[in-house]
């Protein structure tokens, strides 16, 4: 298909056609379809540790009194009510199932809409007796986008009815690249988010170090005890981190800096577990997200070219 020519005497582009256009190839050039079968991997391993670790606290809240139901906005404007009794623990087993369908990749966007929409209403229910707690969104906004993608196309058990048309990961076919790309601003926009939060609320004066003194102490914590006694750490501590959740976004347009945002912020959450008992534990498995499986394909590429059986090509 050749490529239309604009009439000659037409006028140029304006700024936001070109800005649209820009991002439109940005949003969908194409990734290793590897990509894909990678975060498939991540969200569904992520959401049964949440059943496993997490859901019961949903199964009790089937026995709290209504009265301290406040609903969050999407379920006051949609009037969705307390979880009914017996709901929660009759969906259990049935987002056990689907977690393990998907992690297969049988029936992948079938699982991951029906979980998707389950997580989401489950935290949106704890959500509901208690304070929103903004890294456990993460987990159900990537079930929705693979419930729209072809995530089962690769790193997927074959099967009878798809055998036919499953992708092999091992060659380098390649898809529009917007759900990996619409996690990763995602999670670029929630680290920036917090550092302007900060910013707003409390200004550059956050940085000295109070903050976060002030926390660890009330999480009590062993080694935050340890680390509130140590003014001049925390207030590095603190600038550190102002200042990496602020430029965080920038992994989005050098991917090379992805090398140090990522593991410094899987070590952030890891130490923020220990140390102020909040650890993102659905969130941070998808930076993983970040890394690009395609010099790994590459690599299992060559690898297959040198043991396939039969001659191989002279060098003149």
């Amino acid at each position: 298909m050749t490529p239309t020519v604009p009439p000659a005497g037409s006028a140029p582009p304006g700024l936001l056609a070109r800005w649209w256009t820009t991002w439109d190839r940005w949003w969908l050039a194409p990734l290793p379809m590897v990509s894909l079968g990678l975060l498939r991997l991540v969200a569904f391993a992520t959401l049964l540790w949440y059943l496993g670790s997490e859901y019961a606290w949903v199964v009790r809240l089937e026995t709290v009194d209504p009265w301290f139901y406040r609903p969050i906005l999407v379920f006051h404007l949609l009037g969705v009510g307390p979880i009914p009794e017996g709901l929660a623990a009759a969906l259990r087993p049935a987002l056990v199932v689907c977690a393990i369908l998907g992690l297969l990749g049988i029936f992948a966007r079938c699982c991951a809409a029906l979980c998707g929409l389950a997580y989401l209403y489950s935290i949106g229910q704890v959500y509901s007796f208690t304070n929103v707690h903004h890294g456990d969104g993460l987990l159900g906004l990537v079930l929705l986008v693979l419930a729209l993608s072809p995530c089962g196309a690769t790193l997927a058990v074959p099967t009878p009815w798809s055998r036919s048309r499953r992708a092999d990961w091992r060659r380098e076919s390649t898809g529009a690249g917007w759900p990996i790309r619409f996690v990763r601003v995602q999670i670029a926009m929630v680290y920036f988010l917090a550092g302007y939060a900060k910013l707003v609320l409390s200004g550059p004066i956050w940085m000295d170090g109070t903050s976060l003194q002030h926390y660890l102490i009330l999480r009590g914590q062993p080694i935050g005890y340890w680390l509130a006694s140590q003014p001049l750490l925390c207030a590095a501590l603190s600038a550190t981190t102002f200042l990496w959740e602020l430029t965080f976004p920038l992994v989005l347009f050098w991917p090379r800096l992805r090398w140090a945002y990522v593991p410094t912020a899987i070590v952030f959450h890891l130490v923020s577990q220990h140390a102020l008992g909040v650890g993102f534990m659905y969130f941070w498995p998808f930076l993983l997200v970040y890394i690009d499986p395609g010099p790994l394909v590459r690599w299992w590429q060559a690898r297959g070219i040198r043991l396939a059986p039969g001659p191989r090509p002279s060098v003149s």
